[in-house]
């Protein structure tokens, strides 16, 4: 069985720089980088004495120094066969690819080499996630998912390709987007998760946290979605938007269509106005919301 501190060498044998996170998370170990991913190293020395220090540490790779761009598809792909078809589809070469370790949904981490600037939430063709970059970081194949337990496994050992045309092109989430018509509910497959990025980044840009935006996303994912989101999904919504902008802002240097998003947000927008909800019922809200 590889250990992690094998997983940790082979990724800075390829030239990335890597640190060590909390076992079975995301979150870099604090007590050995303070400064989470600005204390990647790819220094053997380094590497030996993290590992050393905490043998089943997971394995960050922080993108920006060590030249990556990785496209993160969260929602969207079935299976491998999906994926291929996709990629094809949306001329994107064939590169290093990873799965990620998130069940049942097949979640997939394409890397390039050539960092841009990050993109908090793209959507295209029918597939949405993150692109992390200059500012951001991947789970190293051989890491643990915190929720499903997975390991991150390699599925094309390929040599990088250098990022396309087609991944630089692709832009942030809305923040700002006006609400879908009063009454509607998206469907299934047809943007649920941006147009929740979009209410929830508006929440954060008022300088809510992440447990809040949780909260107050559950009866709006109902509201506003013929199919819900599942909880792992929105939780993992809501918390990574605290942890990747800053409260009390809007995602930064996002230009959307040649227009800038502004750096005020707009007054907010009373939801229940604008959709109907699932969940007005006193039992459910109740269970949801307890005193």
């Amino acid at each position: 069985m590889t250990t992690m501190l094998e997983v940790a060498l082979t990724s800075i044998k390829l030239g990335w720089f890597v640190f060590p996170c909390i076992p079975r998370a995301k979150k870099p170990l604090g007590g050995l980088v303070p400064n989470g991913k600005d204390d990647a190293s790819n220094d053997e020395a380094t590497i030996r004495r993290w590992w050393g220090v905490k043998p089943d540490a997971n394995v960050g790779i922080a993108c920006g120094p060590s030249g990556l761009a990785v496209l993160d598809i969260d929602h969207g792909l079935a299976d491998d066969n999906a994926a291929l078809l996709w990629l094809g589809r949306n001329n994107i070469p064939a590169t290093y690819m990873v799965r990620t370790g998130r069940r049942p949904e097949f979640g997939l981490q394409v890397y390039f080499h050539g960092a841009m600037p990050d993109v908090g939430a793209w959507e295209l063709d029918g597939c949405s996630g993150q692109i992390k970059s200059l500012g951001g970081y991947v789970m190293a194949a051989g890491s643990i998912h915190p929720d499903s337990g997975k390991e991150y496994m390699v599925k094309n050992d390929a040599p990088l390709a250098s990022t396309p045309d087609a991944i630089r092109a692709l832009k942030s989430v809305d923040c700002s987007a006006a609400p879908l018509e009063p009454g509607k509910k998206i469907p299934e497959g047809a943007g649920r998760h941006d147009a929740l990025m979009r209410v929830a980044c508006g929440m954060r840009s008022r300088g809510l946290d992440g447990d809040t935006i949780y909260a107050a996303m559950l009866p709006i994912n109902d509201a506003m979605c013929e199919v819900p989101i599942s909880d792992k999904d929105l939780t993992e919504m809501c918390h990574g938007i605290e942890r990747r902008y800053p409260a009390g802002k809007q995602e930064p240097n996002v230009t959307l269509g040649g227009k800038k998003v502004p750096a005020e947000p707009e007054p907010p927008v009373e939801w229940r106005t604008h959709y109907h909800t699932a969940g007005r019922d006193g039992e459910r809200s109740a269970r949801r919301f307890p005193d």
